[in-house]
């Protein structure tokens, strides 16, 4: 892996030109829903705006006094003054780490061997107060993002640990990982729906100003927390950085948060973890994916006379159905004479970002071919099933994701909004999605 260029967009993330994060109502508003769920108490005297002092350092923060204080204007944000009576410690951590291999074999099996450098590098962490507060918030709310964070930091210190990584490097690692997340907390808990994907794309800066304002850590793992959802052929968000942009450390934490939520659900597993970290060429370094795909296949080979799966008989159909919808796609995106410069330019990138590398995808593993050649694409057997099932899976994940992301381009630009391009986009991306769902509900 290479050095990160110097002339990265990410160095540049804490030089004064990206704003502040500074008081933020929605993380206030976050906290004093949830006080009562954990006690706090100051470590400042805190002061309004004007300079009045509003509660004394060292005394309790209870529900109603913390409703009023962020009711007023502070000299400095909330998360600032407080601290949590009850916060997550390092060995708390290290309990929902235990915790979520007992519940996640996939997970299990994909830090076996490594449980103890896990533990170790968790145990000899040094939180900031600041950092302990916004780990003890993950864990409140709609959503668990607490033990998505450990899931994410214990799968990049396993592969840190398989390729060789310096015990000095891992610390920074794991601050990161814990921390990639908390971008979530300074946003809306139910965003109108036209601004989710934009808050979505926008989370991994919003964490790493966080971690580094707030929770006091340093420059170096805010850089890590803002690559947390790159990718190395530049289709990754918020910065859509590339190859030496990105460090090499970063590209470990990208990785781990890409296939954490295949390990984590119990309906998705290994399988799927290794088919999304393969399906594209060039998102990930191929000796991680590589990694991975050995895992999965190991625990194939633990069960080769699985049953076939009842949905193998439309397996067929369903990737004929796919590639015709995403050839369509194709068409559609190469013939935009018509359209605005604007709309032109992103159906370019849409063509060469999204659909080519699905369409590569089916080639690679036999589907335009078998098409040709009129071949029904029955899976021969359940291990073979099992993999086409992943890969429309995933494929479909990806369209979905991609869906969202032109609902929101239209919403944002103009010119967009009146495409005809766009429009139709939409619709053959919707019709691949239900066409496919319902077809795997049908089975027999």
């Amino acid at each position: 892996m290479h050095a990160m260029s110097a002339s990265s967009p990410v160095n540049h993330l804490f030089t004064g030109t990206t704003p502040s994060i500074k008081a933020n109502p929605y993380l206030a508003e976050f906290i004093w829903q949830n006080a009562a769920q954990g006690g706090f108490h100051s470590v400042r005297d805190i002061y309004d705006s004007k300079g009045v002092m509003l509660w004394a350092r060292n005394q309790p923060v209870d529900p109603e006094l913390m409703g009023r204080l962020i009711q007023r204007e502070l000299r400095e944000p909330i998360e600032l003054c407080i601290n949590a009576d009850d916060p997550v410690s390092a060995s708390a951590i290290e309990t929902v780490f235990q915790q979520l291999c007992a519940s996640s074999p996939a997970l299990k099996s994909a830090i076996a061997g490594h449980e103890h450098a896990v533990l170790g590098v968790f145990h000899a962490l040094t939180l900031t107060p600041q950092e302990l507060l916004l780990i003890s918030l993950l864990r409140c709310g709609s959503r668990d993002y607490l033990a998505h964070s450990v899931a994410v930091t214990a799968i990049a210190l396993t592969l840190a640990n398989e390729l060789g990584l310096e015990p000095r490097l891992l610390s920074a690692l794991a601050h990161a990982g814990l921390l990639h997340d908390v971008g979530r907390l300074y946003w809306p808990s139910e965003p109108m729906p036209d601004e989710k994907q934009r808050i979505y794309d926008q989370h991994p800066l919003v964490s790493a100003l966080a971690a580094v304002e707030m929770g006091k850590v340093t420059h170096e793992v805010g850089q890590l927390i803002a690559c947390s959802h790159e990718r190395l052929d530049g289709s990754g968000f918020p910065l859509q950085l590339k190859e030496d942009q990105i460090p090499p450390r970063a590209r470990i934490l990208l990785f781990a948060e890409a296939i954490c939520e295949a390990l984590l659900d119990p309906d998705l597993g290994l399988l799927r973890a290794a088919v999304s970290a393969k399906l594209v060429a060039h998102e990930f370094d191929s000796h991680m994916a590589n990694w991975i795909g050995a895992i999965a296949r190991a625990e194939q080979d633990r069960d080769p006379q699985q049953p076939m799966p009842e949905q193998a008989a439309t397996i067929g159909r369903r990737l004929r159905q796919l590639h015709a919808q995403l050839s369509r796609a194709v068409v559609l995106l190469s013939l935009t004479i018509n359209e605005s410069l604007t709309a032109r330019e992103s159906a370019d990138i849409w063509l060469q970002k999204k659909i080519h590398p699905l369409m590569f995808a089916l080639r690679s593993c036999g589907v335009e071919d078998a098409l040709a050649m009129g071949l029904h694409m029955a899976p021969e057997s359940a291990v073979e099933a099992e993999e086409l099932e992943a890969l429309l899976a995933e494929i479909l994940s990806r369209l979905e994701r991609f869906a969202r992301h032109v609902e929101w381009q239209r919403y944002e630009n103009e010119f967009l909004s009146t495409s005809t391009m766009a429009r139709e986009l939409l619709q053959i991306l919707n019709t691949c999605s239900r066409i496919i769902h319902k077809e795997a509900a049908s089975c027999p």
